[in-house]
């Protein structure tokens, strides 16, 4: 037996019938988060998917145009703005990572609790960033039923954090005692955000810094959270994701891309094999080797870019992948 996508075709295909698409609001709490539910012409219900963001202050529009070639494949697709985005209350910038996990299991329920979706199969998308906390959504909440994700989690927040920093001082031409400085400026940081401790004298050396050749590769100035929000960023220098993605018990399906420059891929791709291997979790791996961060081709803009391309077959083996689930 397979997963009922009614109207599950190619997704690299042209569409037949432009999906449908109307707003959908839930709370978290005192929240109200925003969104749009994108549903397959033709007859309801529907198994469906629910997309999660990368980093940033990202709204729904990222998101549109995967969860459009989803409805246009027979799955419905739920895509919200992230909390403080667009028309979503909150704040991201002091959101911890169990916020946005809440948040993603309320999405959850809301899709699920949907006359067109009812009864059918639920599974979460998750691109980058939330690739850390989507095993934590599938975790607490029972109605998730099957995890996609998308150049993400695997490796640590803190070992991608110093990945996307060493290759930003080489592409700089940064060396010697420049190197070694902000090396030493790196590991404060991480110390800073895990402890909570050493602020004012992380703040002094990034002062004093300006005018440096690390300080712009770095950019840490600008994302310091202050001592009074420290404590909803200490994810980034903390968690550790193997442990959540040993409990699943659901499929899960694994996207990489081979010119990724914002993942250590490898190191990502190890520790979620290694992870999965101690799980119940029957898992798929695909490595697109000309596909960049969120499996895009050339410079990563985000999905909301027009003109952005996917890697070829991507969408296809996602479609693939979906129709032949086991109940």
């Amino acid at each position: 037996m397979v997963f009922c996508f009614a109207m599950l075709v190619s997704l690299g295909a042209a569409a037949v019938e432009v999906p449908s698409e109307r707003a959908l609001t839930f709370n978290n709490g005192p929240l109200v988060l925003s969104g749009s539910i994108l549903l397959p012409r033709g007859g309801a219900p529907f198994a469906a998917v629910v997309l999660l963001h990368g980093s940033g202050p990202q709204t729904r529009d990222w998101l549109l145009p995967i969860a459009r070639r989803l409805a246009e494949a027979g799955a419905a697709a739920l895509v919200f703005d992230k909390r403080g985005t667009g028309r979503s209350t909150g704040a991201w910038m002091r959101a911890s990572l169990e916020d946005l996990t809440a948040d993603a299991v309320q999405a959850v329920r809301a899709l699920a609790g949907q006359p067109e979706v009812r009864g059918k199969p639920v599974g979460i998308l998750a691109i980058s960033q939330s690739g850390w906390y989507a095993p934590l959504v599938a975790a607490s909440e029972p109605g998730v039923r099957f995890l996609v994700i998308v150049t993400g989690g695997g490796a640590t927040p803190r070992e991608v954090e110093w990945f996307g920093h060493e290759r930003a001082l080489r592409q700089r031409g940064v060396s010697g005692k420049d190197l070694e400085k902000a090396r030493e400026v790196v590991r404060r940081y991480f110390d800073y955000l895990a402890t909570g401790t050493g602020f004012s004298e992380l703040s002094r050396e990034l002062e004093k810094g300006k005018s440096s050749p690390w300080s712009e590769a770095l950019g840490i100035d600008r994302v310091l959270p202050a001592p009074d929000e420290r404590a909803n960023w200490a994810w980034v220098a903390t968690f550790e994701p193997m442990p959540s993605i040993e409990k699943l018990s659901v499929p899960v399906l694994l996207f990489f891309g081979g010119r990724d420059d914002l993942l250590p891929t490898e190191l990502s791709m190890q520790r979620w094999m290694e992870a999965l291997g101690h799980s119940k979790a029957p898992a798929t791996v695909r490595l697109f080797s000309e596909a960049g961060h969120g499996m895009t081709l050339g410079a990563h803009h985000g999905p909301h870019d027009r003109e952005q391309h996917y890697a070829v077959g991507y969408f296809e083996t996602l479609a693939a992948w979906l129709r032949d689930l086991p109940r």
